[in-house]
């Protein structure tokens, strides 16, 4: 085969291993989804601590308002003795009004607690709302980017396998000497070692081809490379 048409096939080449590459990276940078996750992870996490520390303080003001009930009975129970006109005992009298004024002083301490706790279990509702909203919100936004990643990945696969047979049918037909030269320079050249004269420059580097070379690559009798980057240059 002419050198020219290994040239062009050379060039196809090159535009097969670019667009692999260009795969191979998009899929390699591809978006998991793992820290969309993480975050889900970690909203799901506070809210159960949100929803925990709510029922915490809705069980301690249940606890509060049942001791209340029962100061309340008692004080009820002892003030109807104390009132009712049947204890004449002067001593059991006093006992009676000091455990009144010990059970008012309970009340008031139990009472202040539990306006306290509501206040308190109203600003834990909220909490616990906005972290089950947050909570919802970031799961959704990881399923989303789950599905997106496997979406996306299982189209570069496609076009991985697609690609790269076409890839390697294409190398088996180019001389050996002349695809070691192309691998090597790919390896040192940021991967592209062919490139065509477009516009008289040279399409990889951009830097302007003398007419002279620009001849002999559309000639294509000779491997002509590109004084600035080292690319092989073919006629577009």
């Amino acid at each position: 085969m002419p050198l020219k048409d290994d040239l062009a096939q050379l060039y196809q080449l090159q535009q097969l291993d670019s667009a692999l590459a260009r795969v191979q990276t998009e899929l390699a940078g591809l978006d998991d989804g793992r820290p969309a996750a993480r975050r889900a992870h970690a909203a799901k996490a506070a809210a159960e601590q949100a929803t925990q520390a709510l029922r915490e303080a809705e069980a301690l003001l249940k606890d509060r308002e049942l001791a209340l009930a029962g100061t309340e009975t008692e004080r009820q129970s002892k003030a109807d003795r104390a009132f009712s006109g049947t204890v004449t005992d002067s001593k059991e009298l006093a006992a009676l009004e000091r455990k009144l004024e010990e059970l008012d002083r309970h009340r008031g301490v139990l009472e202040e607690e539990i306006l306290q706790l509501y206040e308190r279990v109203d600003q834990l509702r909220e909490a616990d709302s906005a972290a089950q909203q947050q909570a919802s919100k970031l799961a959704q936004r990881a399923r989303q980017a789950r599905a997106q990643y496997q979406t996306r990945s299982a189209e570069l696969q496609a076009e991985l396998q697609k690609l790269t047979p076409q890839r390697e049918a294409l190398a088996a037909q180019i001389p050996a000497p002349l695809l070691s030269q192309y691998d090597q320079l790919r390896a040192r050249n940021q991967g592209v070692a062919v490139a065509a004269v477009v516009d008289g420059a040279c399409e990889f580097c951009r830097t302007m081809t003398p007419n002279e070379l620009a001849t002999l690559a559309r000639h294509g009798t000779q491997l002509v490379r590109c004084e600035s980057c080292a690319c092989i240059l073919v006629a577009q």
